[in-house]
């Protein structure tokens, strides 16, 4: 266990100095650990009383008066429990009959008890929608205002996976209006849960290594944070699929990063409930507008703050490198996006379609991608249908992933980066320590310009001597014969590059 406030530094000094605000991460990041941890170092210090509150229990789409009074509860019940010597005295308050001054008034009047300023914590806060939503707030703008005159919390924090900025996008989706008096105007900082660090993920694992004496090796470590980023779930997931599954508690087998190979490949096969929520995600078409030019290449036609973008980043599917450009939060998640897309459509491709391009050494690449080229002229039209609804514009794309995937599933395995703006989306097949990159370009003077040296970087990269580059057609008049080509072009270090047009 590492200690969770070390990733979220500011909060107790907001909380102190009587600041309102938001608290935002993906699933599954250690929220909720951070805020019982701030709640109890508080409480300790005895200068505040600081409760935990969830609003997870709330029903979804409550009726204001329903919604209204599952929150008064919650409430209620949390500062009763944290706070016994208070108990009897809160739990004598009259609730207001009006819903829309009933959380306003049970907040004031529980703060005129208390021998201490109180501080609240609201976990699961975007679980609140609609009217429901606005409401709390604007009660909690109310109480905010008139802090000076009128006994109210010191310090609110609302807790969840959306940013305050997206709370107001997703409420002025709903038909009833934010009103002149904004609710949200009261709130003074946003803050995230960073990503563990690769120095926290290597103390992590050796906090299990001190338990069990089984040793982690540094490979196994430093490949378990290229997967993951230092994504809190995913990091404690990979060693607990080594450990449970694939080791089955034998302790005495020091793990290496082919058993971090390994636990990936098999979570990304079998993806458990997080992972599936989050990338349910892919099917709202505010995360297609990110995802899909992700997949193509393309530049974004929209700000990168841009409201979409937001949302994709907070919640964790995707984030800003250091180039300023939009990619998947992490390498796993690169290969999982793909696989989520493809999925029901891997067992569209004909039974006939079986593996004779991989024997005990090698993949006959060249052999295997002029079978796409035939697959994909005489089939292109139906697999376009098939995407016809979600991700149309990464049809091509998408088909060539899957194709892959059907085939190279004798042992090999599939490395996917792909980014927004940076107009291609490279795969490397590994099999037998040899690699096989690929790059994936839609055809256009700019994106094809640099083609050739960026897979030669990427060839080197990969230390492969051939490389593929998969080129799409976007012109519909162009004819097939002018579609499918097969060039070679050779470098000056003896290397080979093989254009395949489709």
């Amino acid at each position: 266990m590492l200690g969770a406030l070390n990733r979220l530094p500011n909060a107790k000094q907001l909380s102190n100095t009587g600041k309102y605000f938001v608290i935002h991460a993906p699933r599954q990041s250690g929220k909720t650990t951070a805020l019982l941890s701030l709640t109890d170092e508080i409480n300790n210090e005895s200068r505040y009383h600081a409760v935990y509150c969830t609003l997870e229990m709330v029903p979804n789409n409550a009726e204001l008066c329903i919604g209204v009074s599952s929150i008064v509860t919650e409430i209620v019940i949390k500062i009763s429990n944290e706070l016994p010597g208070f108990s009897e005295k809160i739990n004598n308050i009259v609730i207001h009959a009006d819903p829309t001054h009933a959380i306003y008034k049970l907040l004031s009047d529980v703060s005129a008890l208390l021998d201490r300023p109180l501080i609240l914590f609201f976990d699961e806060a975007d679980c609140l929608s609609g009217g429901l939503m606005i409401n709390f707030l604007h009660q909690l703008r109310a109480g905010y205002n008139s802090r000076k005159k009128a006994p109210f919390p010191h310090s609110v924090a609302l807790v969840g996976m959306r940013n305050i900025h997206d709370y107001k996008i997703f409420i002025r989706g709903q038909e009833e209006s934010l009103g002149t008096a904004s609710p949200f105007n009261i709130i003074d900082k946003t803050l995230t849960l960073r990503n563990f660090t690769y120095d926290e993920v290597r103390e992590l694992y050796m906090q299990h290594t001190e338990l069990t004496r089984q040793i982690f090796n540094d490979d196994a470590i430093r490949q378990a944070f290229y997967w993951t980023d230092g994504q809190p779930w995913l990091t404690n997931a990979i060693p607990r699929q080594i450990i449970e599954e694939d080791l089955e508690y034998d302790y005495s087998i020091p793990i290496t990063s082919a058993h971090v190979d390994a636990a990936v490949d098999a979570m990304s096969k079998r993806p458990d409930a997080h992972m599936l929520s989050i990338f349910k995600r892919l099917e709202e078409e505010r995360v297609q507008r990110i995802i899909e030019p992700m997949l193509v290449g393309d530049a974004l036609n929209q700000n990168l703050l841009g409201d979409d973008a937001r949302y994709c980043i907070d919640i964790g599917l995707v984030k800003i490198n250091d180039d300023r450009n939009l990619l998947p939060a992490n390498p796993l998640y690169c290969d999982l996006i793909v696989r989520y897309l493809t999925y029901t459509h891997q067992n569209d491709l004909p039974v006939s379609l079986k593996n004779r391009w991989m024997n005990d050494e090698t993949i006959d690449m060249t052999a295997l991608l002029k079978e796409f080229q035939k697959f994909w002229r005489e089939n292109s039209e139906i697999w376009k249908d098939k995407f016809k609804t979600k991700y149309s514009h990464a049809a091509a794309q998408l088909l060539l992933h899957t194709f892959l995937q059907r085939v190279t599933n004798g042992g090999a395995k599939i490395h996917r980066e792909f980014a927004l703006g940076s107009y291609r989306a490279d795969i490397c097949i590994t099999y037998k320590d040899k690699n096989y990159p690929i790059e994936i370009k839609m055809e256009s003077p700019m994106a094809l310009g640099d083609a050739i040296p960026q897979l030669a970087r990427y060839m080197d990269h990969c230390g492969a001597n051939q490389g593929w580059l998969v080129v799409f057609a976007t012109s519909l008049k162009k004819a097939w014969k002018d579609k499918i080509y097969w060039r070679q072009q050779e470098l000056d270090n003896g290397g080979c590059i093989h254009i395949v047009g489709c």
